[in-house]
């Protein structure tokens, strides 16, 4: 099968940057070119049996990655098999093993890169993609908090 992303034969996953750009669409980037923008229907993470394609499981579990990856920086999130098996309400960290492995190929299909993207698992390290994974706009931040759109209050002045 052709790969949906057209990448450099030589295209390692560290060189790899994905991007959710909502919860149906990420941007594809290599080193420091775009190569696209692309739903989850187009790389594969559609549900079929659904009327309007929504996203699979594994879609769901790129996005949950997306988001631990984001402050794992700061050691605050380990998505471990434990955490992933509560999430996903499954009696058996096999089971979550299974979705990783199948999650493993789907992007080693999308984007033609034959070695596997995550990091070997340890129960400290979690689930680390081998490529930079980054949640939605609004969940992406330095730190600060900053407004949500609501009209901002400034409750400790003397107005």
């Amino acid at each position: 099968m052709e790969p949906k992303v057209k990448l450099p034969a030589d295209a390692k996953w560290a060189d790899i940057t994905i991007t959710f750009k909502n919860s149906q669409d990420v941007e594809v980037q290599y080193k420091d070119t775009k190569m696209g923008v692309f739903s989850h229907e187009q790389l594969g993470f559609a549900r079929g049996n659904t009327e309007m394609n929504s996203p699979n499981k594994l879609w769901l579990l790129l996005e949950m990655l997306a988001m631990a990856e984001e402050f794992v920086s700061d050691k605050k999130v380990v998505l471990t098999k434990g955490h992933l098996k509560d999430v996903f309400q499954c009696k058996d960290e096999n089971v979550v093993e299974k979705q990783k492995s199948s999650l493993s190929m789907s992007l080693r299909l999308a984007l033609g890169i034959q070695e596997e993207p995550f990091e070997k698992y340890t129960p400290e390290q979690g689930y680390r993609p081998k490529f930079r994974l980054r949640p939605v706009p609004l969940l992406r931040g330095d730190g600060e908090l900053h407004p949500s759109g609501h009209q901002h209050l400034d409750i400790y002045s003397d107005d």
